[in-house]
């Protein structure tokens, strides 16, 4: 798919989710949760993230950190107890004006980008670039462009963290009923959801995890780990990956 067409279509999905109710298009969660409780989930999520960086013996914490796929804050919010200034990056306009309304802290700031890369950030501008639950609902080709600007954006010593599922391990659903009529079957399904105001499809897309590592590795980062992770359900094989970003040898 062309990816500024990839792209345009992903900002109509998560602007439409956002104004149907943006917390839940982010985590699905149960009915009558609050706001809090929504937050909370990202500081446990960030806290999990923060010890298992330090167990790689790579410090977790520092003067700037990226959150790619920001949505209204949840994981924004949670790093800037351990950043000085943290950028929350998302697609959607709609998201991020719900995020600003939601009072985050002073040292949190939000960005809209349409762009299939990070060019409006400099080289090494990041001490953290931290994507969750967002690149596994982008086309394979648009999420590994993401993958070498976070390498990019990234200072030597910096850390990259995501998560992305590889491949099935069992077929979804409708896969299993119409094999590959499956997607015509999703077309009809989110065109009628649209008209009868029920929640649009999210696609999810996986890349196998020796494509993500090879992705990384050619762009210049060095992997500290990768370990299974449940980002895309019990559906597929998923994965959690962690790199750094090497410091040059004065003397090479």
């Amino acid at each position: 798919m062309n990816p500024t067409l990839a792209l345009r279509q992903a900002q109509q999905l998560w602007n439409e989710l956002a104004r149907r109710d943006a917390l839940r298009a982010i985590l699905d969660s149960p009915d009558g949760e609050d706001l809090q409780t929504f937050f909370d989930t990202g500081i446990a999520e960030i806290e999990a993230l923060r010890e298992r960086i330090e167990k790689l013996g790579v410090h977790f914490g520092g003067h700037k950190a990226l959150d790619f796929g920001c949505g209204v804050g949840r994981l924004t919010r949670a790093l800037a107890r351990y950043f000085r200034h943290v950028v929350g990056v998302d697609i959607a306009y709609e998201m991020l004006v719900r995020a600003r309304s939601l009072r985050p802290p002073d040292n949190c700031s939000f960005v809209l980008n349409c762009r299939a890369d990070l060019r409006l950030f400099r080289d090494g501008s990041f001490d953290l670039a931290y994507s969750s639950l967002t690149l596994q609902h982008l086309p394979s080709q648009l999420a590994l462009a993401y993958l070498r600007e976070f390498v990019r954006v990234v200072r030597p010593g910096g850390i990259i963290a995501f998560n992305l599922p590889s491949h099935r391990v069992r077929p979804g659903r409708i896969r299993r009923w119409v094999g590959q009529s499956a997607l015509a079957i999703l077309q009809l399904l989110a065109y009628y959801g649209r008209r009868f105001g029920m929640n649009p499809i999210v696609p999810m897309r996986g890349i196998p995890s020796c494509r993500v590592v090879s992705t990384l590795q050619v762009a210049g980062a060095r992997l500290l780990a990768v370990e299974p992770s449940n980002c895309a359900g019990p559906d597929w094989a998923s994965y959690a990956y962690y790199a750094i970003v090497p410091v040059s040898d004065p003397a090479s």
